[in-house]
């Protein structure tokens, strides 16, 4: 019980150190949960999109490129043994207008009379359908817009040859449950008939859910019906439709893991700096528990207890504190992917990887100290500390560093190379970096002397004695200086990459974005592609006004099988000869449209990665007439639906996957002439219900994105340099206690407060610019491995460039950061009793 009031009275005695340590703890876990929160939340949106419309259904049958195909298919798939029922429907992302206002939502075709064998409806006002005619609106969609029973409302649809927007009356309203909660409630039900006539054509589809028998096997049944299906149809679970929305999630998980990785390293760092400082400063203290019985098992237990209880509270902290970041993570992907952002989940897992990581890293940074302590004698305890200029650290740590800095580079080169796995190559990355931590000591001294020689014009006098102090400590200096080298490295290697990534987005899409106005219905889903289609027929109209020099259409096919991944595929016409609108790998514009109308293909990096094709290689897509292949005729750096993409001419993707509608019309005009065909787009697209978007809108939404994500950068930065400012705080507090009676003998001797400000300054100014010099020069070597590896690891060829005013930003802020942090001990330190200060030992 003794021991326990000693660790409550030490941390009351100073809460400083103890709430330092519990935030840094705490931010480590933070970033743990919140980056899982996050991540297991969009995956979980992502899957279960498509299972709320899939209701009971275990399997499902659809179209290659999401088409249309006859419902006769129906019948012949209800005669396969262990199929229980066979329920079709027709699924179009379209837009309704109601009073002077456009709604995007899914319509959904569906035949009341075998519909609830696959999903489930509650009618909470008025009917379900009305002599086949009406639509359903979920109740609180409809209270939102201001919709009510009996009011008419108009729906696009893509069919040709008939008007844009067609009119419906709402016959009822749903509870929002099963069908009517997806895309909360943007969803409107319409009969089976109706939907075919506004969105497919007669007797024809784009799903069949299967219900299954009791007990049957759901491989088994699939491959039956696999057996009957015709050519172009494909049965699968309903689950397999968010294989894209996963696969688009693999550079954004690396980065964050890598984030996540370090500031659990850097935690670490200033966790076992605080407890070494500890031991330092109760030196006195143990010894005298020593001396009067207590054993060396009793102490080494006492310091590992309070680890455990300073990372237990910690986790529940960073638990906190994470499910915050959850949300804040969530906003920053949806202001990235420009979607809704789904509810945040509240899996167990990572909680249960943060009640786990948190105290056991507490506990083994106690564990050093504490091992420490055990080998002290009481009587070398009790007497006074007299410190060695220039002692040197332990030779085995530098070995251990050396070794550690050898294998994991080994490791990541060998992850990099595919002789490993790939995903091993951040851990290996996170282990090289924090290698160098354990080689600071080594190099401590002479780059002590190089920066006290290099500030010496500044620092005079005074940072002689503040060097001179810096050396004492080599490891705590050491460990000091390696927090400062964690955050900035991770600072400066993360935020050269995302700058230079984010230039390449700005240089694609000024390259992609090749129309002066954009004419679709609605923005779409960048995760999958999704989108209202248009009639071909608005193309003629807004080729015949005056002064439009060229107009091309793109239409997304999403749900593509390319060589085994799930991809989309971009139909396009080619038709602007100056402007191929594609951002080519190593290609002549002029030699891949020529491709391109040939019948060739163009496939984004990624995709051409992860399946293992290059140029003159063939893809295999499954089109509506069975498997087909295709010749890569060139690579393209595409950021659109994670790169997994295939760029196609129109004409070829209309005879492979029977297409109809366009997503988006890409209008050019004369230079003259584009304030007039703007007025005229804008009536035309007034008149239909479109969206017009020019040039510098698309240039200004990418210019949001961009600044948010730059200044989230800047965010994260701050926050690393903000938890190593309080090490440095932490470690200059220490450095003042330990120097209480030598200060008392400096301000004797004539030293003025001035001159012992300047010298705690200068201790702070020289660990900063160690800390700092070291991660400016890791950081860039971390981005120029990041750069290597993107293409290795993701498909994406991030440039590497050096970005100076980012590097003089952060060195800056850093420095400032620092000198800001030891204004505190440089008071404490001149504000001395010096007759107190001269009895003290």
């Amino acid at each position: 019980m003794i021991f326990w009031k000693l660790t409550a009275r030490e941390l009351r005695r100073r809460p400083g150190r103890a709430l330092l340590t519990l935030l840094s703890i705490a931010i480590g876990m933070a970033a743990v949960v919140s980056v899982s929160l996050g991540t297991a939340t969009t995956r979980q949106a992502s899957k279960q999109m498509f299972e709320m419309i899939a209701g009971r259904a275990a399997l499902q049958i659809t179209a290659e490129g999401n088409g249309a195909f006859p419902k006769t298919v129906v019948s012949t798939v209800e005669r396969v043994p262990g199929v229980k029922a066979a329920v079709p429907s027709v699924q179009r992302f379209t837009k309704m207008r109601f009073e002077h206002k456009l709604f995007p939502l899914l319509a959904m075709g569906i035949n009341p009379a075998i519909d609830r064998k696959a999903r489930d409806y509650e009618l909470r006002e008025g009917e379900f359908f009305k002599d086949g005619n009406g639509i359903l609106l979920e109740s609180h969609f409809a209270q939102a817009i201001g919709a009510r029973v009996g009011d008419e409302v108009k729906l696009m649809t893509p069919r040709p040859r008939s008007p844009l927007l067609k009119p419906a009356r709402i016959v009822g309203l749903l509870t929002a449950r099963g069908a009517a909660g997806f895309n909360k409630g943007g969803v409107v039900i319409l009969p089976l008939p109706l939907a075919e006539r506004y969105f497919t054509g007669r007797g024809n589809i784009t799903a069949i859910d299967l219900v299954l028998e009791d007990g049957v096997n759901e491989t088994t049944v699939a491959e039956r019906i696999r057996a009957v299906l015709p050519q172009g149809l494909d049965v699968h679970s309903p689950a397999t439709r968010t294989q894209l929305a996963k696969e688009t999630l693999t550079s954004l998980e690396q980065g964050l893991l890598l984030a996540t990785v370090l500031a659990v390293a850097l935690g670490i760092c200033i966790i076992l700096n605080t407890f070494l400082m500890n031991v330092s400063e109760r030196r006195r203290q143990l010894a005298i528990l020593r001396a009067v019985g207590a054993t060396r098992r009793q102490i080494v237990s006492m310091l590992l207890v309070e680890g455990l209880v300073l990372g237990v509270l910690g986790t529940v902290l960073g638990c906190l504190l994470g499910i915050g970041g959850g949300y804040l993570l969530m906003s920053a992907i949806t202001r990235l992917y420009v979607a809704t952002p789904p509810p945040v989940g509240f899996p167990w897992f990572p909680f249960l990887l943060a009640g786990v990581l948190g105290p056991t890293v507490a506990v083994v940074a106690a564990a050093v100290p504490a091992l420490l302590t055990a080998r002290i004698t009481p009587v070398e305890a009790m007497q006074p500390l007299v410190l060695q200029e220039g002692s040197r650290s332990p030779p085995w740590l530098t070995w251990v560093g050396i070794a550690l800095l050898a294998v994991s580079g080994a490791m990541e080169h060998a992850s990099v190379r595919g002789w490993l796995l790939s995903s091993l190559s951040v851990y290996f990355t996170v282990a090289f970096i924090a290698a160098v931590v354990l080689l600071i000591p080594l190099v401590l001294d002479p780059l002590a002397r190089a920066v006290t020689w290099l500030l010496s014009p500044v620092l005079r006098l005074e940072g002689r004695l503040a060097h001179r102090q810096v050396r004492r400590r080599p490891i705590r200096t050491a460990l000091t200086a390696g927090v400062l080298y964690i955050a900035v490295t991770v600072g400066v290697g993360l935020g050269t990459t995302i700058i230079n990534n984010v230039n390449d987005v700005c240089k694609w899409s000024h390259q992609t974005l090749a129309g002066d106005f954009y004419v679709r219905a609605m923005m779409p889903d960048t995760a999958t592609g999704v989108t209202t289609r248009v009639p071909t027929e608005i193309q003629e109209e807004i080729r015949h006004i005056p002064g439009v020099s060229n107009v091309d259409t793109i239409q997304i096919i999403s749900g593509v099988d390319a060589a085994g991944h799930a991809a989309v595929v971009a139909a396009r016409q080619f038709s602007d000869p100056h402007n191929l609108g594609l951002d080519l790998l190593e290609a002549d514009p002029a030699t891949m449209r020529q491709d391109l109308l040939a019948g060739e293909v163009v496939v984004g990096t990624v995709l051409a990665q992860y399946a293992g094709v290059k140029v003159g290689d063939s893809i295999t897509l499954k089109t509506r007439g069975g498997d087909r292949t295709f010749r890569v005729g060139g690579l393209v750096v595409d950021y659109m639906v994670g790169g997994y993409i295939v760029y196609m001419q129109r004409a070829v993707a209309e005879r492979s996957f029977g297409i109809e509608g366009v997503d988006a019309f890409l209008v050019n005009a004369a230079p003259g002439d584009r304030a007039d065909v703007q007025t005229a787009l804008e009536k035309l697209c007034e008149q239909n219900g479109l969206m017009l978007q020019s040039n510098a809108e698309l240039a200004r939404l990418i210019n949001t994105i961009v600044n948010g994500v730059v200044g989230g950068l800047w965010g994260i930065l701050v926050l690393a340099l903000l938890v190593a400012a309080f090490g440095v705080a932490n470690t200059l507090t220490m450095n003042v206690l330990e120097q209480t009676r030598e200060l008392a003998l400096l301000r004797v001797v004539a030293m003025t407060r001035r001159q012992v400000r300047k010298m705690v300054l200068s201790q702070a100014g020289i660990i900063g610019v160690i800390g700092l010099g070291l991660g400016m020069l890791f950081g860039v070597t971390l981005a120029f491995l990041i750069s290597r590896d993107t293409m290795a690891l993701l498909g994406y060829p991030v440039p590497f460039i050096v970005q100076p005013v980012f590097l003089t930003g952060c060195f800056v802020a850093g420095l400032a950061l620092v000198l800001a942090a030891a204004l505190l001990p440089a008071e404490r330190a001149a504000r001395l009793d010096l007759l107190i200060a001269l009895q003290y030992e």
